[in-house]
């Protein structure tokens, strides 16, 4: 099974020609890919079966953002709870607020949940085949909105003494 998933989801030409006749008529749009949400649950199901409780891993933002939250972090974790932060090209500490999302790979999972509520256009990730954490995440939720897209690499992901 390809472990990268990626499908686009689009409002319907007649739905959206609808919606422009009329406020009154509902329009929706088509329904979220089941598969999406099965692939994050089966990696989400792998990591719980095989996480180390204590590991280390890089982390890179993208986004039209101020340079300390693209630049590159190392994030580490004991116990399954957030250690440290920093900055890998200067090992100094980061700001945790820019990466909250990023402090554990159960609060990436999280993300991942909340951004599929939100039916996202765009939902792409790619799972580590063996640990099931996301290696590599790119959402849309507007493709007509810029910059409100979401794309995370994780790599270097190691089991660390405590």
């Amino acid at each position: 099974m390809d472990s990268t998933r990626f499908r686009v989801r689009q409002v319907p030409l007649r739905c959206a020609a609808l919606c422009a006749v009329s406020l009154s008529i509902a329009c929706t749009t088509s329904p979220l890919d089941l598969q999406w949400e099965e692939d994050l649950i089966a990696a989400e199901a792998r990591w719980a079966a095989a996480a180390p409780a204590n590991y280390a891993y890089d982390l890179q933002r993208s986004c039209f953002c101020a340079r300390d939250v693209t630049r590159p972090v190392r994030i580490s974790v004991s116990d399954g709870e957030f250690g440290s932060i920093v900055y890998s090209d200067s090992e100094t500490p980061a700001d945790t607020t820019w990466f909250s999302d990023y402090l554990t790979v159960g609060r990436m999972f999280g993300l991942l949940h909340r951004a599929l509520a939100a039916e996202p256009a765009v939902f792409a990730v790619e799972y580590d085949p063996r640990l099931g954490y996301p290696l590599l995440v790119s959402i849309d939720y507007r493709p007509a909105m810029p910059d409100e897209e979401l794309r995370v690499l994780v790599s270097g992901l190691e089991s660390v003494s405590p």
